[in-house]
């Protein structure tokens, strides 16, 4: 099968190249330089040309609170681009795997969220829906791992300059590893799985509970304050409660990702951090 991975560039398009190195696939990997999902003509030619079995689209504008202040850029990424790679797939008859977020739900009811992000989100959700006929929709959350920053390593860079650390802990969510989340996907590619999935590590915690869990395993002594998200004054809202039912991935036969914690565990020794445990 040949499989057309957009973003890959990125943390997890980069996960997923190495999830599909080695198997009965053949990867080919898109990023900006290659083709801006933006443009539909782009996104056209290069789908007519290489003719993919499967589409997976890792590309996102994932900045939460910048998309307040450049909300086009946001639409234009997560809405827009999603769009046409959702209309291009379905001309070629490809199978498309869309990656999506926690955010489209407010962690209080079922309505969409209120972040420009998430609502950015959602709207390629609704085109992955409305102009693909075979499409997967895959919702993730608090996403890490090695090739981007993410939460962990900010946490571990204060704590090495030995600086006292101040982290939420009324957000509750699943961390996901993003090697974890790119065995799922092929997953469900191999099974051209149809629908809405839920993907995150097994379990949930605190943004607080997993600063505090890596600073455990790399054996760093310092000194963590709990703090409401309020506190931060930041643009914009975050759900506080986001944790994802994964139940479709049960009813596909697909394996549920691990839990958290190994998850940390795995990027750590990933990155060349011993673990302490």
């Amino acid at each position: 099968m040949k499989v057309l991975v957009f973003g890959a560039a990125g943390m997890l398009g980069q996960a997923m190249l190495k999830e599909l190195r080695g198997t009965q696939h053949t990867a080919l990997a898109v990023d900006l330089d290659d083709a801006d999902i933006t443009k539909l003509a782009q996104v056209r030619e290069l789908l007519s040309t290489t003719q993919p079995d499967a589409v997976i689209n890792c590309a996102a504008y994932t900045n939460v609170d910048g998309a307040e202040s450049e909300p086009e850029r946001a639409y234009a990424v997560n809405g827009l681009g999603a769009r046409n790679i959702a209309v291009c797939s379905d001309e070629v008859g490809a199978h498309l795997l869309h990656v999506s977020t926690d955010y489209v739900f407010d962690g209080e009811t079922q309505e969409p969220y209120g972040s420009i992000y998430g609502k950015s989100k959602r709207l390629g959700e609704w085109s992955v829906q409305r102009f693909c006929r075979r499409f997967a929709i895959i919702r993730t959350a608090w996403l890490f791992g090695a090739g981007g920053g993410n939460f962990i390593n900010a946490i571990l860079k204060r704590a090495r300059a030995g600086k006292p650390l101040k982290i939420v802990n009324d957000q509750i969510g699943s961390p996901t590893y993003a090697p974890h989340l790119a065995h799922c996907l092929r997953q469900i590619c191999d099974k051209e799985a149809l629908g809405i999935f839920h993907a995150t590590g097994q379990g949930h915690c605190s943004w607080f509970d997993l600063g505090r869990k890596a600073l455990e395993l790399t054996g760093l002594d310092v000194s963590v304050e709990a703090i409401t998200t309020a506190t931060l004054k930041l643009p914009a809202p975050r759900p506080a409660f986001s944790v994802l039912e994964n139940l479709h991935l049960t009813l596909e036969a697909i394996a549920p990702l691990p839990a958290w914690q190994e998850g940390v565990e795995a990027y750590l020794g990933e990155i060349g951090i011993p673990s302490k445990s």
